[in-house]
């Protein structure tokens, strides 16, 4: 099954409250940006499409070197749901599903990711996300059965919560609280460093 991947970038980081956008700050050595690219890049999907908005010239110069596809959604202040309809309009048409992944959730375990890849090629006609601890958690995957829904049935911040709630989904218990945890405050990313310093 060939599984496309879009990270979502294109957020202002208005919650992070420091001089740097949240993408930007480092984690053992390298962005939170790059990190996610990189690691997405190691599980296989192709391609690799990584949606930027605010800060997008720096957020682009960060990653520009490695082998993805840069879309700028310039309607990114208008929420969520823009950047995944921008990403996947670039997504060509052999691929048969994307996960969807949020671009400052760097520590998402390579197993975790490789999981869930195994579940969608084994349950192709379903959305697939994790759970852990009974928490609905991210990346998700969609069939590209479900892109229709997805460009006509979300807007603002929603994501793809509505069409999960009234399709349905498969979901796959994973030992991987980072599927739960992003970065979105100053705390939230020195958390991050300590769970990295505890590896």
């Amino acid at each position: 099954m060939k599984i496309g991947a879009i990270i979502l970038a294109a957020g202002g980081s208005t919650r992070f409250h420091a001089k740097q956008h949240k993408l930007l700050v480092k984690i053992d050595g390298k962005s939170v940006i790059r990190t996610t690219v990189e690691k997405t890049l190691q599980s296989d999907f192709q391609p690799v499409i990584v949606v930027v908005g605010a800060k997008a010239e720096t957020i682009t110069a960060e990653i520009h070197d490695l082998p993805i596809i840069i879309v700028q959604n310039t309607d990114w202040l208008q929420g969520q749901s823009t950047s995944l309809k921008c990403g996947l309009r670039a997504i060509p048409p052999a691929v048969e599903s994307v996960c969807i992944l949020l671009a400052d959730q760097p520590l998402i375990s390579q197993d975790t990711l490789h999981c869930l890849s195994l579940y969608q090629e084994r349950f192709p006609d379903e959305i697939i996300a994790p759970l852990y601890h009974g928490k609905r958690g991210n990346p998700v995957f969609f069939p590209r059965k479900f892109f229709p829904d997805l460009f006509d049935r979300i807007s603002g911040d929603s994501g793809g919560r509505e069409i999960i709630r009234e399709k349905g989904a498969h979901f796959v218990d994973v030992m991987d609280s980072f599927v739960l945890r992003d970065i979105d405050t100053i705390e939230d990313y020195q958390n991050f460093l300590t769970a990295e310093n505890n590896e």
